[in-house]
């Protein structure tokens, strides 16, 4: 399972409303009608990602549901693809917004991103040994005669399977590549068309 991770700073506050920002909206959420159409970089092999129905929204309450316990925000946001399973977004009250990311098949591997802080390295436990490398925000990239703006890199090593992973997210468009090595041989996604409903 590769789950791209998404953070961004907050404060805590006791009872507090935690809200996704919009920022993260502008890069991850979309509706229904959405469509993103990837070419296999080698292969030529083309595949079409859509949201064929909207988005959930849930707000939950965190640790033992107290009245004065904060609430968290959570989008579900489901992709009908070859290549993706589709993605959860959640706010957290640990300083932390996140996105889980999932590709098929399941090689069990995170990317991961933060929005605020570049070029560090991140942990996530439990799953899988490995760490995250977040590279500097990229102000504009060319990709199959698009050029996209504001564009979020991030990569994730897993140590104990010696997969690397490469995510490329636009501004207001979502994943427009994916790179590096797993299942045993190089792999490279890259988007050609797309249609965004936010």
């Amino acid at each position: 399972m590769i789950l791209a991770i998404v953070m961004i700073a907050s404060c805590k506050k006791e009872g507090h409303h935690y809200s996704i920002s919009q920022e993260f909206k502008d890069y991850f959420l979309f509706q229904k009608g959405s469509f993103w159409i990837y070419k296999n970089d080698s292969t030529n092999s083309i595949d079409c990602t859509y949201m064929a129905t909207p988005p959930s929204f849930e707000i939950y309450k965190t640790g033992d549901h107290q009245k004065s316990d904060p609430t968290v925000e959570q989008y579900q946001v489901p992709f009908t693809s070859g290549i993706f399973k589709g993605f959860e977004m959640v706010s957290k009250t640990d300083s932390h917004d996140y996105l889980l990311f999932y590709i098929n098949p399941d090689p069990d591997a995170y990317g991961m991103i933060d929005q605020l802080i570049y070029d560090r390295n991140y942990y996530f436990e439990p799953r899988p040994q490995g760490y995250f490398k977040v590279l500097p925000l990229i102000p504009s990239y060319d990709l199959n005669t698009n050029t996209f703006y504001q564009v979020i890199n991030t990569r994730f090593i897993n140590t104990s399977e010696l997969d690397t992973f490469n995510f490329y997210f636009a501004k207001n468009i979502g994943l427009i590549k994916i790179s590096g090595y797993w299942e045993s041989k190089n792999q490279s996604w890259s988007v050609l068309r797309y249609h965004i409903d936010q």
